[in-house]
């Protein structure tokens, strides 16, 4: 396969959400009211992809923990042998 393609295909999780908000985003204003709703919309976007990196840093936390515990069981148990 293509190295280029196969770089894309690994990639398309993170790209995916960043081309989703730029079809999602309404045609820009020059208007002041309009710099405010872009603003608005710009922070809106922000904290939703927070919110998908703070879930993301959950499970991985909870995976690490519980790789760590699993270490100090198999430990544990060579000790004990």
């Amino acid at each position: 396969m293509n190295p280029i393609f196969s770089l894309l295909i690994k990639q398309l999780p993170r790209l995916l959400p960043v081309v989703t908000s730029m079809l999602e985003r309404p045609p820009s204003r020059n208007t002041e009211d309009g710099r405010l709703a872009g603003i608005e919309q710009s922070i809106e976007w922000l904290a939703e992809r927070s919110d998908a990196i703070e879930r993301r840093l959950k499970r991985l936390t909870m995976l690490v923990v519980a790789g760590l515990l699993l270490s100090v069981v198999a430990f544990v148990l060579m000790l004990v042998r």
